[in-house]
């Protein structure tokens, strides 16, 4: 019996089932997307308010889907056609029950039924608010609603409108609707019809704003806004005395009543949102970490519901179209919420915003906007090229030492954090360390420039200008004096009867920086590692003042006694100034000592090519074997490599940064279309201001 075999045409038969059930599977997903009941079989089947509630909901997330899902005609239109069809058809399916007054009458009972029985507090208080989880907790409850599948809704419309309205489009046919067209709708989900006294939406958002006002005041009161704010007791906070105003709007008896109470709470709201501005401006001076930006985050995010009910109550009757765009706007916040790319997104500017605040304070620095800052920068990079001329002999000093890959690549990442310290210290300028810190500045002006960017148009080309200028005049000013450090310091060197380098390693060195190599995409590699440096600086100046280590170490007992105040506080206010720069030193010097080691390590040549570094080291190479390298092609296919690890390790460094910092400041990007073409029409007019200033 066991020992039973199939013959081979059944087993082949069976094999080529499989395929086609998979297809089919596949095809049907898809297809359930657009797939959808047919109205005139939906609203015949609308349930009566004695079935489940689960059957009900169901019914109903069947009806929106009718009216949402693209369908054959939706899955061709523009998004703006597709918004008024589907609010031709919420009008279409007013016009059928209009002609059938028994299922207008069916309908209007479901739809009814769904609000007396579900409680829309949760609702009102919590959609689009940010909780309290943290990162990985937050970032695991999303991946939860986004990709899992979810148990049936409850009575709590939270849950309900989450599953139903989990699109964005959603919002976009809700506010497209017509003021007539959304009292008709209104109408069919009064409670009415079913004998009920009363509203249960309006008594859940009356009991919303009040407990929203009591949620601010126990987060507006708590130490961390009290030690934030410049506030001689927590009394005069205008958190403490919200929920009793609130209480008032929401027991006024008349409208006239419910205006002037409303007055009150709105001006109380407005003390409030200063407050959380002065709480930022702190975080800006002091530092910050992601939890407290979530907290004033959501303190923000509960006083801004907070007036939006408030307004709602007290204007609703006579502005019905409040009601409108509350629900559009609870349908976004829902959709925002479930959403992995917003949260990655809004986290990302969190991190971000600290780091762009440190590189602003410095970039103003490396910019030239007159001739004698020009020439300032000239010779700030001048002095930079030449301490990276010593980084270079000390490079070829360690190459001769022929010691294992870790550990050169250890002492090379010392001897360059090393050596961008002294530069650092000395006041000389690195050129590529330049556009992670301009970028930021850049984006501060189009923060500045708010929507009207086109009026702001010249200014901001006036400061592409500059940044460009003030970078091509410090990668020459490393170049000039790079070169000519490298070739003294061969020459001093062959009094010892020895080379730099040796002659296969000179012109193995020269054919590394060829163009037509990978030097191009191991520039735009260092160009990365440029602006990682530059994240390390904001992240470590943030822990540094977040921490309050200045005054930690300007009044620390040992160092007072040892030092004494005055020099305690010198020695404080210097790390305060200098402790980004550090921190962005250490790093790239390290990022790119040890990037070699690390590559190789993984089978992956990820070497590092840097304008100033390469300078000297094909300076180098040509003193070793001579004036007749010049006559090669060798020669000038690494001169040519040379110039494009300029131009990469600048614009991709300066890219990254700049993105960085519009994404931090949410400031408005231009069209590069625009930017382009008045960047293109300003330098062919005066090509020369890219080298001098005018």
């Amino acid at each position: 019996m066991w020992g039973l075999t199939l013959p081979r045409r059944a087993v082949r038969m069976r094999v080529d089932v499989i395929p086609r059930m998979i297809k089919a599977f596949i095809e049907k997903w898809q297809r359930s997307t657009w797939d959808r009941t047919g109205l005139d079989v939906l609203l015949a089947q609308a349930p009566l308010p004695t079935t489940s509630l689960p059957e009900r909901l169901a019914w109903f997330g069947r009806l929106v889907h009718w009216v949402r899902s693209p369908g054959l005609a939706l899955k061709v239109m523009s998004e703006a056609k597709a918004g008024r069809l589907r609010v031709n058809r919420l009008r279409y399916i007013l016009q059928i029950l209009e002609q059938n007054a028994e299922l207008k009458r069916q309908v209007a009972l479901a739809l009814a039924s769904l609000l007396h029985d579900t409680s829309a507090l949760e609702l009102f208080m919590s959609v689009g608010i940010p909780n309290q989880l943290g990162f990985i907790g937050e970032f695991v409850e999303r991946f939860h609603l986004r990709l899992l599948p979810q148990p049936p809704p409850g009575s709590d419309l939270i849950t309900v409108f989450a599953q139903t309205f989990c699109f964005e489009v959603d919002a976009h046919w809700i506010r497209e609707m017509d003021q007539e067209l959304f009292s008709e709708w209104r109408k069919l989900f009064a409670p009415s019809p079913l004998g009920v006294p009363g509203h249960t939406l309006l008594t859940d958002a009356r009991d919303a704003a009040y407990l929203l006002s009591q949620a601010i005041l126990t987060m507006g009161v708590s130490n961390w806004v009290r030690t934030r704010v410049e506030v001689a007791h927590f009394r005069e906070l205008p958190f403490f005395e919200l929920s009793e105003k609130v209480q008032k709007l929401l027991q006024a008896p008349h409208e006239k009543d419910r205006g002037e109470a409303y007055l009150e709470v709105s001006r109380t709201l407005d003390r409030g949102t200063q407050t959380v501005e002065e709480i930022y401006a702190h975080f800006r001076e002091r530092g910050t970490s992601i939890a407290l930006v979530y907290q004033i985050e959501r303190l923000k995010s509960m006083i801004i519901r907070l007036r939006t009910l408030c307004r709602l109550l007290t204007a609703y009757e006579e502005n019905p179209r409040l009601i409108q765009n509350f629900l559009a706007s609870l349908i976004e916040q829902n959709y925002r919420v479930r959403s992995i790319r917003s949260f990655v997104n809004d986290n990302i500017v969190l991190v971000c915003h600290k780091i762009v605040e440190t590189n602003a304070e410095t970039g103003e620095h490396y910019i030239s906007r007159d001739a004698y800052a020009h020439l300032k920068i000239m010779r700030s990079s001048a002095g930079g090229g030449a301490v990276t001329g010593l980084t270079t002999f000390i490079k070829l000093m360690l190459h001769h030492l022929d010691l294992a890959p870790f550990v050169s690549g250890l002492f090379a990442s010392v001897n360059y954090a090393l050596s961008f310290m002294g530069i650092q210290l000395l006041g000389f300028t690195l050129a590529t360390k330049q556009p992670a810190m301009t970028a930021t500045v850049l984006a501060e002006k189009l923060s500045a420039a708010g929507e009207d960017v086109e009026a702001y148009i010249g200014p901001f080309i006036d400061e592409i200008v500059h940044l460009l200028r003030s970078q091509i005049a410090a990668v020459f000013g490393n170049i000039s004096m790079v070169v000519p450090t490298v070739f003294l310091i061969h020459w001093l060197f062959s009094f010892s009867g020895h080379s730099l380098m040796e002659a296969d390693y000179a012109r193995k060195t020269i054919a590394s920086f060829s163009i037509f190599g990978i030097t191009p995409f191991l520039a735009m590699w260092t160009g990365v590692l440029l602006w990682a440096s530059s994240v390390f600086s904001g992240l470590f100046a943030n822990w540094f003042s977040f921490r309050r280590l200045p005054e930690a170490i300007a009044h620390h007992p040992r160092l007072v006694y040892v030092l004494g105040a005055v020099r305690a506080k010198s020695l404080s206010d210097f790390l305060t100034r200098n402790i980004g720069g550090f921190a962005s030193n250490l790093a790239l010097g390290f990022m790119l000592g040890m990037s070699l080691p690390i590559g190789s390590f993984f089978g992956i040549g990820l070497d590092v090519r840097h304008v100033t570094l390469s300078s000297g080291m094909l300076t180098a190479a040509c003193t070793t074997l001579g004036s007749t390298i010049f006559s090669e092609a060798l020669f000038w296919r690494a001169v040519a490599g040379i110039a494009s690890m300029g131009f990469l390790n600048l614009f991709v460094s300066f890219s990254l940064a700049l993105n960085v910092a519009i994404w931090a400041k949410r400031a408005t990007a231009p069209s590069r279309r625009v930017v382009y073409r008045a960047l293109f029409r300003r330098l062919l007019a005066k090509p020369w201001i890219l080298f001098f200033p005018s």
